[in-house]
């Protein structure tokens, strides 16, 4: 047996002038968010989902819809024009691991957002993905495409909560 010696270094880059508002909230298990939001995700299948967050909340469950889809999804969201970027806050089911899609806003490609934890028993997760400033500035409304990879397990979404990062 050999004492371990452990160690780790941690970097903090910060923007002291942004800030996050949340702009949009859509809610693809409410019709009329969906209606709203010109939400559309053509063969989603809606399931109960009862469980809880991992963390030190972990005893909490938490009742709720979540939809899962191999479909491309595409809604409108609103946000501030005076951005620098858009976060994307996912609220979805993580029992199935490396839930992956393609990120397109306006038609333009933004990346892919993948999500590889896995968690049977704490299934409900958050998780967030950053649309950069060049797609979104001086826009107040975008459209987002999430293209689901075909070889992943289908995307899954409770709520998406549209955070706009913005100056001081």
């Amino acid at each position: 047996m050999v004492q371990p010696d452990y160690s780790s270094t941690a970097f903090l880059y910060t923007q002291p002038e942004d800030n996050v508002a949340t702009t949009d909230d859509i809610d693809p298990t409410d019709l009329v968010s969906r209606i709203m939001h010109i939400y559309t995700d053509s063969d989603a299948a809606e399931q109960m989902l009862i469980s809880t967050y991992e963390g030190s909340d972990d005893t909490r469950t938490i009742t709720g819809s979540v939809r899962a889809t191999r479909a491309p999804i595409t809604f409108d969201a609103q946000i501030s024009p005076g951005n620098h970027g858009v976060l994307l806050r996912r609220t979805s089911d993580q029992a199935a691991g490396y839930q992956s899609a393609t990120v397109g806003v306006d038609g333009v490609p933004a990346g892919n957002w993948l999500q590889p934890r896995s968690n049977t028993f704490h299934c409900w997760l958050d998780d967030t993905y950053l649309v950069p400033e060049f797609l979104t500035a001086g826009k107040t409304r975008i459209t987002i495409t999430l293209t689901p990879t075909p070889s992943a397990p289908s995307w899954t979404a409770s709520r998406y909560r549209v955070e706009t990062l913005t100056g001081a």
